[in-house]
């Protein structure tokens, strides 16, 4: 799968980038903030989202409503440390939402398909 990474942590970005890449997937591109997120899903060619909910320079449920309105084939899948409310995951259109410390024992592709 072809993953674009969204985490205002650069040492979470590079661990699932690691992590993605060991389960074979091809991270495209790994960004820190909505803009940059906004800007690659606008310029490359992507099988998912990982966006992490809570961003230094905002919400990521506010940047999931944006890419999903603007890139509705593209599934976003939220990552949090927290629960994340269903309400807030649907109003964001985000696809589905996991635990960061779930994200090694999950299945990426297994995910995305069931969503």
């Amino acid at each position: 799968m072809k993953v674009l990474i969204v985490d205002d942590t650069a040492e979470m970005r590079q661990a699932l980038e690691e992590l993605l890449q060991r389960r074979g997937h091809d991270v495209i591109a790994s960004v820190a903030d909505g803009d940059e997120a906004l800007e690659a899903a606008s310029r490359l060619e992507l099988d998912v989202i990982l966006l992490d909910v809570l961003l230094g320079s905002g919400s990521g449920l506010d940047v999931a409503r944006v890419l999903t309105s603007k890139h509705p084939d593209i599934p976003v899948v939220l990552m949090s440390m927290n629960d994340v409310r269903a309400a807030d995951l649907h109003a964001s259109g985000a696809r589905s939402v996991i635990a960061k410390e779930r994200l090694a024992r999950i299945d990426l592709a297994t995910l995305i398909s069931g969503i």
